[in-house]
């Protein structure tokens, strides 16, 4: 308000009769009356940087005071506004250390059926196993079988594409991995949640059938695509409909001497939709 009341004398001032003439000293004056005896150098001038020669030494006090203040509040505002960009990013950086994962954990990353057009619906790639591929799967069944314990971390996608969050999952857990008929796996898992507050159970089975590896079903209904094999572990991918449902599952098993992980990743309509990592040790 200050700031409007002191342009707006300027603008009265700037309105005025004012005259421009020169004493006996050279010396130019600016005035609203003709001095006797003085020529007239102009009339009506327009003022600009002379305004505050003319106005009066308190309005031009007021009016260097104002604008040092809004000068003092702009730069505080940016170092204000600096200070919280500075806090913000590094906000964001301990909570990227705390919750960063690989990539492909990433909540609503594109499934492995997916393509650029859209989801492929394709049944997976079941193939007939080679005598080598049923021996080295053998030997894995054998190295897995009998008691684990360790922890099982992940969790279940929220949100949305733009703003994902992740519920996160932390348990611990009891497995207990047997043979049966030398051809099936099962593996059979006792998870807690580390502050108590829920218990749940869950099961794997491998099958050995008519030179297939199917995952908790015989029959078609367990076809796997065996996507990697190694005499320490091997990677399976399962496709099926549920409902309206597009699921996709894969399964990945590693063992490194004693340690043992299981890691699962969960994928719907083409999505990632959740993921389960178990580390374990022999006991």
């Amino acid at each position: 308000m200050k700031r409007f009341m002191i342009l707006l004398l300027l603008a009265q001032v700037a309105q005025a009769q004012v005259y421009k003439w020169v004493d006996d000293n050279g010396k130019v004056h600016y005035s609203d009356e003709i001095p006797e005896g003085r020529d007239v150098l102009e009339e009506n001038i327009e003022i600009k940087n002379s305004q505050l020669q003319i106005m009066g030494e308190k309005d031009k006090q007021l009016l260097e005071t104002f604008d040092t203040d809004r000068e003092q509040r702009k730069e505080a505002n940016k170092l204000e506004q600096k200070r919280l960009d500075q806090e913000a990013s590094r906000s964001a950086d301990v909570a990227n250390k705390k919750s960063s994962r690989p990539e492909k954990y990433r909540c609503f990353g594109p499934s492995p059926s997916s393509t650029p057009s859209g989801v492929s619906h394709l049944e997976v790639n079941a193939r007939e196993l080679d005598d080598k591929q049923i021996e080295t799967l053998e030997n894995i069944f054998n190295k897995i079988r009998g008691n684990w314990r360790g922890v099982a971390q992940g969790g279940t996608c929220l949100g949305t594409v733009e703003t994902p969050k992740l519920k996160p999952e932390d348990f611990n857990l009891r497995v207990e991995a047997r043979l049966d008929f030398s051809s099936t796996l099962k593996i059979q898992a006792d998870l807690e949640s580390k502050n108590g507050g829920s218990r749940r159970h869950e099961n794997y089975d491998f099958h050995l059938e008519d030179d297939f590896l199917r995952l908790n079903f015989f029959g078609k209904g367990g076809d796997i695509e065996l996507r990697h094999l190694t005499k320490d572990g091997f990677t399976i991918l399962q496709k099926k409909w549920h409902r309206n449902i597009f699921v996709e599952t894969l399964v990945a098993i590693n063992l490194d001497n004693n340690a043992l992980t299981i890691e699962r990743i969960n994928y719907t309509n083409g999505i990632l939709a959740g993921f389960s990592v178990w580390t374990l040790e022999r006991y």
